[in-house]
């Protein structure tokens, strides 16, 4: 391992660094622009505010 990080050079890790960025980056454009997100954006934007989900009888509740 010591021989493989003293042979790289200080430049490598930036460069690294920034294609992990742009791919990271592309795919948070690739999800946003897909077709049929726009539904999915707008059904998650309304989630805050929609009526709370009341509790089911297989859920658990403690009492003190």
């Amino acid at each position: 391992m010591s021989e493989l990080m003293s042979a790289m050079q200080l430049t490598t890790f930036p460069i690294v660094a920034l294609v992990l960025f742009l791919l990271a980056f592309a795919a948070v454009l690739a999800r946003i622009f897909r077709a049929g997100s726009r539904a999915e954006m707008d059904r998650h934007a309304t989630l805050p505010l929609d009526e709370p989900i009341p509790p089911t009888s297989t859920q658990h509740t403690r009492s003190h």
